[in-house]
């Protein structure tokens, strides 16, 4: 062997030395990242009670493992059976039930876990079914779900068929059940109507169960009243009191009652005057001022309805009022705007004021109804009952109601108004109006055009009503224009077309006045008020125009 000097070995030694030196000099990366670790696993998943879970052959059920904490760094789990002859599990945790016996499931995440014992069982025969109630009660326009007990609770394979019936002379359209047992009752359904639902096994039709449904009146728990030509209702109290003119002498103002809830089919009700010597009201709420009162009389009107609901509306009579039109004062024309462009057409899609831009000139791109007050854009309107709303593919402000007091009078109880600036070059005014009254048997509506002026003093006139220099209708007395659903019905084009001479009004403000009357049946009696019967018409737009060949 070879001995190594002193001086060698000294040296290997200082070369060993650096050596180390120079290593202990190198960079090293080492992640700077805690790692978390899992603490917990919980498993999850439909009909596990104390981590057992209950299944028959041929269940399939996935379970859910979720880790613990929130952010561990290995969120992965392991799933395995302790004998996947009976109950296999996949890889994200779906369970199989193969055959009848006990098992374990296994969620494994690294050095920890989780167990959930499964019972598998056979198949467990149905004996009987039940509805946890046999008479059930459902409100006019509403809808429940019908419970089904099994017994025994824990039997297998389940499958069931509803049918329904009505006992008696009930109407077997307006109630129905859906395959899961959801009753729907229609809003026109009649109160107290009964109906026979069955739930029956479908692969055993000797097990089947019933239960009776009853429709149920929607009660009235309170009522209100408003005008006919307002939109909210009328708060008045002893102390404050509700002026009415003394010259209201009408058949046109109404009190409407405001129902809670509004689905109430409770919707009968009787309007009484305190003292018919100053205030009357007739059976549909119409009220007008008794020749016999004085200025400072005081009455109160009350609505009545069902379990003796009642609302009062206190009234004291106020000096008169100088109407300019029918009911319509110089204060409500004052309060017009003007408005100084040549077209008012109303269209699907439109912005919430008033423009410039003669393309997007009505209201609200979501369909919702302006304020009755702002119907005709730039103006107002009164006594109308529809508005703007998507109808037959086309928008417009519709009229639609029954007309007070029931007979074929001459008196119009829906107005629209406008204030217009008619320019130098402008002859003819415009209108397209239709009519929609395929509902009712009367096949008829009417509606009229009317110019209120003022004269040099400021005064306004009376109204003077357009001649039709065009359009397919047939006048009838004091310049009523009759249209019927063969003349102007919806979609027919160029006859819903109306040209009316304003050359007289070239460079005037003055206010139009659209009119409607008899929006009723001929065939109705008195008191009827089924709005099925009612016609309609609706206004689509107007245009000032040279003349009355200019298209649109």
């Amino acid at each position: 062997m070879m001995k190594l000097s002193k001086l060698t070995l000294l040296f290997l030694i200082l070369l060993s030395g650096f050596v180390f030196v120079a290593c202990s000099n190198q960079t090293t990366t080492v992640s700077t990242e805690a790692t978390v670790p899992a603490t917990k696993i919980t498993i999850s998943g439909v009909g596990i009670i104390n981590k057992t879970l209950t299944m028959v052959i041929g269940d399939e059920i996935a379970l859910n493992a979720t880790v613990s904490p929130s952010d561990a760094t290995n969120k992965s789990i392991e799933w395995s059976s302790a004998d996947s002859e009976v109950v296999s599990v996949s890889a994200t945790g779906v369970l199989n039930a193969l055959k009848e016996g006990n098992v374990t499931v296994e969620a494994t995440n690294g050095e920890i876990s989780e167990t959930l014992t499964i019972i598998v069982v056979g198949e467990v025969t149905l004996t009987s079914i039940a509805f946890d109630s046999e008479a059930v009660s459902v409100n006019i326009g509403n809808q429940k779900q019908l419970n089904v007990i099994y017994n025994p609770s824990n039997a297998t394979n389940i499958s069931l068929f509803y049918s329904i019936a009505p006992i008696g002379d009930a109407d077997s359209s307006l109630v129905s059940v859906s395959a899961t047992g959801l009753v729907t009752v229609k809003s026109n359904a009649v109160p107290d109507s009964q109906y026979l639902v069955t739930a029956m096994v479908v692969t055993d039709t000797s097990i089947y169960a019933q239960c009776t449904i009853t429709v149920n009146e929607i009660q009235l728990t309170a009522l209100s009243l408003k005008k006919n030509n307002e939109a909210v209702a009328i708060n008045t109290s002893e102390s404050n009191r509700l002026l009415v003119p003394i010259n209201l002498i009408s058949d046109v103002l109404a009190f409407v009652p405001i129902y809670t809830p509004s689905n109430t089919t409770q919707i009968d009700v009787t309007y009484t005057s305190s003292d018919t010597s100053v205030m009357t009201i007739n059976e549909y709420g119409v009220y007008s001022v008794s020749s016999s009162a004085t200025v400072g009389d005081e009455v109160e009107i009350t609505v009545t309805g069902s379990g003796n609901v009642s609302y009062t509306v206190y009234v004291e009579i106020s000096e008169s009022v100088s109407y300019v039109y029918q009911l319509f004062s110089a204060e409500y024309f004052d309060n017009l705007a003007v408005d100084y462009r040549a077209e008012w057409d109303i269209e699907q899609y439109g912005t919430d004021g008033i423009t410039a831009d003669i393309s997007d000139d009505y209201y609200d791109t979501a369909g919702n109804k302006p304020t009755t007050q702002a119907l005709w854009r730039g103006g107002k309107t009164i006594y109308t009952y529809g508005g703007v709303a998507p109808w037959d593919g086309v928008w417009g402000v519709i009229f639609d109601s029954w007309d007070h007091p029931y007979n074929d009078d001459e008196v119009a109880n829906q107005y629209m108004f406008n204030k217009i600036s008619i320019g130098t070059d402008m002859n003819v005014l415009k209108m397209r109006v239709r009519s929609h009254i395929t509902q009712t048997t009367s096949e008829r509506g009417k509606f009229r055009v009317g110019v209120i002026t003022t004269d040099t003093l400021g005064n306004y006139n009376s109204p003077v009503y357009l001649d039709l220099l065009q359009g397919v209708a047939t006048e009838g007395s004091d310049s009523w224009l009759v249209i019927s659903n063969s003349t102007v019905a919806d979609y027919e084009a160029g006859n819903d077309y109306f040209y009316f001479d304003v050359s007289s009004y070239i460079g005037q403000d003055v206010i139009i006045v659209f009119e409607v009357d008899d929006m009723h049946d001929d065939g109705l009696e008195p008191g009827e008020m089924d709005s099925v019967l009612c016609d309609r018409i609706a206004w689509l737009g107007a245009w000032l125009q040279v003349d009355t060949s200019e298209e649109d």
